[in-house]
């Protein structure tokens, strides 16, 4: 009986790997469960869900979708013996705002850390990926690049109309004076 469990949850795994595509290892060493409930609730809000998970089972379910996947092949050579309690964080297509809240929690929370994940396609070890959570997300660098080209327009602007304004306030004070 205790077989067909192993093997409902290998399928589980693989199910959720192939839903989400993007996901992350992380560990939880001595973390209580309200913790990962709070986990669990800002994952949520970022379209990301963490899953508690056993590191053989999750060895084996890489192994099995590594015999159909190419992709999966790159986490296989990578994954190295897992040890200590694990969770996978499933994250979506726009991987950044569920890593950045999965990121933002860890800070806070020092028993949790990354292991490592697998993002666009590519398997990250556990500093690349903490890496990846540190840089801003898709739509700040677009605003960022929009500010950037926005600013010399903004700055000409101003200098033109301080000029004016200065020029108007000098006719003002020599009206006034006579």
């Amino acid at each position: 009986m205790a077989n067909q469990q192993k093997k409902a949850q290998v399928e589980e795994l693989s199910t959720i790997i192939s839903d989400y595509k993007n996901f992350v290892v992380i560990e939880h060493n001595k973390t209580t469960h309200k913790v990962l409930e709070d986990l669990r609730r800002k994952l949520r809000k970022a379209n990301a869900s963490l899953k508690v998970i056993k590191n053989t089972l999750f060895e084996k379910t890489v192994e099995h979708m590594a015999e159909k996947d190419a992709a999966m092949k790159s986490i296989k050579g990578k994954l190295v013996q897992l040890r200590g309690p694990s969770a996978m964080v499933g994250l979506s297509e726009d991987w950044s705002e569920g890593l950045k809240a999965y990121y933002e929690h860890a800070k806070k929370d020092e028993s949790l850390s990354f292991k490592f994940g697998y993002v666009d396609g590519v398997a990250y070890d556990a500093r690349n990926v903490e890496a990846l959570a540190k840089l801003p997300s898709k739509k700040e660098l677009m605003a960022m690049v929009i500010g950037s080209m926005k600013a010399p327009m903004m700055k000409t602007v101003f200098s033109m109309k301080y000029n004016m304004q200065r020029f108007v306030t000098i006719l003002t004070e020599k009206s006034k004076k006579g």
